[in-house]
């Protein structure tokens, strides 16, 4: 079986210690990744909206659930 990995904010341990319960009452082996806190974050120059594009922006929790979710 392939490894499998679930986000999780650091300071929602409620939803933490629930899904671990849950991957073990399966029988599941997952590893924790610790979502980028949108709180604690400041949005990179490179996400600032496009100027051909001017509608397009991304809000900070948007960044942040992309940066969590990109494999680095």
């Amino acid at each position: 079986m392939p490894p499998m990995y679930y986000i999780n904010l650091d300071r929602v341990s409620e939803r933490r210690h629930f899904m671990e319960d849950q991957f073990a009452a399966q029988g599941m082996t997952v590893t924790r990744i610790s979502a980028v806190d949108a709180f604690d974050m400041t949005p990179p120059a490179e996400y600032a909206p496009a100027s051909w594009l001017e509608r397009w922006s991304l809000s900070v929790s948007e960044i942040a659930s992309f940066e969590s979710h990109r494999i680095g």
